[in-house]
């Protein structure tokens, strides 16, 4: 995968990915996109992945609701996808970091030979990372509230990554991509992952309210936009 395709799909999992960890502790990396055309793209670039329709066309009452195609991006080729695109993520970064960190812990810590302690130790970091990515996915100021009263309510005993460190068979530098300065190219193909997952080019036809001769009542306004909940995001995307 080069910077380039590393840097767009980036900007399409800061715009529409999900990175979390079920309440079993299952990983998951999903896309959700009412294009198939740019999933496609997708597992074209990290090697796989399974597409998904879901039709709530017959449950809305537009006459503009689309199809919506929802990409789940199995184990490995999940862990290729985060670590190729982990200095490019704006918004994600740390779900990304933390899913990485998850799934370093499964893979070195075995639940049949590592020593009971560091198990349940292991078994304590990764109840703490999935609260922590409920929180980072909660929508939301109601939504974040929800689920900082689920936390109080479970009385999880929250252990941070230093506590788990000196333990860990293979140091922390090893499951983590090296930081990198990012080109122009970069984050131009950021910005392209961005808009075709989030934005927004239009011209639409509006009521001219001087009534000029020549445009006859009526105007053209072209429209290039993003919509997202994330201001991170937008101050980005106005930088670049």
């Amino acid at each position: 995968m080069g910077e380039i395709n590393a840097g767009w799909l980036a900007g399409i999992i800061d715009g529409e990915g999900t990175i979390a960890l079920k309440i079993n502790h299952n990983a998951k990396v999903v896309i959700p996109n009412t294009s198939r055309v740019m999933l496609e793209a997708v597992v074209s670039i990290v090697g796989g992945g399974v597409i998904k329709e879901r039709d709530f066309t017959k449950y809305s009452s537009s006459r503009n609701s689309k199809l919506l195609y929802v990409l789940d991006l199995p184990r490995v080729n999940a862990i290729k996808t985060l670590k190729m695109t982990y200095n490019h993520l704006i918004d994600k970064k740390e779900e990304a970091e933390l899913l990485l960190e998850y799934y370093m812990l499964m893979d070195h810590i075995n639940t049949y030979d590592a020593p009971t302690d560091l198990v349940t130790l292991r078994n304590t970091r990764i109840n703490s990372i999935f609260w922590r990515l409920r929180l980072l996915n909660a929508r939301g100021r109601y939504g974040k509230e929800r689920v900082e009263r689920e936390i109080i309510e479970s009385q999880h005993r929250d252990i941070s990554r230093e506590d788990i460190t000196n333990r860990l068979p293979h140091p922390v530098s090893s499951w983590l991509p090296t930081e990198q300065i990012l080109n122009r190219e970069s984050e131009l193909s950021w910005l392209a992952g961005i808009w075709d997952g989030e934005g927004t080019i239009s011209i639409t036809k509006t009521k001219d309210r001087w009534e000029h001769p020549v445009r006859r009542g009526f105007n053209w306004r072209h429209q290039l936009a993003v919509y997202i909940s994330s201001i991170t995001i937008i101050d980005r995307v106005i930088k670049i």
